[in-house]
């Protein structure tokens, strides 16, 4: 198993213990939150966008990103800062890091439906959604590489500055990955086959003494 990875029975067994745990709490000591015994549905719909430093420093691309997400989700984003410094997108504490929105009740319901039926299907190459996308919690996060399969934001095309990704999550209420799977499709969500394990390249030291090795084997056959 990879980090953080749990099989079908680690998580059952997870849920059973928190079913424990919560029933012998009472009166103001019950947590706020989703219960194991609830029905499982939708909680929350996030959409954020990641910029690199000095994409967000740029005014013009950050009110880009800001008006799109907007159009998009039908709400006013936020502008999120950096929290910690990240060496690799050049982030600094502080610092506008990215754009980002939370739907909830109608406006998810709204978004989850255009994504089902209008967005998914302009996706370029789409054969469905990855089943492993889904993680131990039953919550699904997905990534577009670009701008193109929202039809809100065709008439922006001449007058954008920066071509970019969005990152869309559906929060469910749900404890295991099977449960959150479950309620996905039950929703109407497409999946496909599960996505396909990364291959790990060889090491260096690996290579060099593959390439030796056949150098020795032509120098014999001469």
């Amino acid at each position: 198993l990879k980090p953080g990875q749990e099989t079908r029975e680690m998580q059952l067994d997870r849920v059973e213990k928190r079913t424990v745990w919560l029933k012998s709490l009472k009166g103001k000591f019950v947590p706020w939150g989703p219960k194991p015994w609830d029905k499982h549905r939708f909680m929350k719909v996030c959409i954020q966008s990641r910029l690199q430093a000095k994409q967000a420093a740029n005014t013009k691309i950050l009110n880009q990103v800001v008006e799109e997400i907007r159009r998009i989700s039908g709400k006013q984003p936020m502008i999120v800062k950096a929290r910690v410094n990240v060496a690799a997108l050049q982030w600094r504490k502080g610092m506008n890091c990215g754009v980002a929105v939370t739907l909830t009740g109608k406006l998810m319901e709204d978004f989850m439906k255009r994504l089902n039926t209008l967005i998914l299907p302009r996706v370029r190459d789409f054969e469905g959604l990855y089943p492993t996308s889904v993680d131990n919690w039953g919550n699904f996060w997905m990534g577009f590489e670009n701008q193109e399969p929202f039809k809100e934001l065709d008439a922006m095309v001449d007058t954008r500055e920066l071509v970019h990704g969005f990152d869309v999550g559906i929060i469910t209420n749900c404890f295991t990955q099977a449960d959150g799977l479950q309620l996905m499709k039950d929703f109407g969500f497409p999946f496909g086959e599960p996505r396909p394990p990364k291959v790990k390249p060889e090491p260096l030291w690996m290579q060099s003494a593959k390439a030796k090795k056949k150098k020795a084997m032509a120098k014999k056959k001469r």
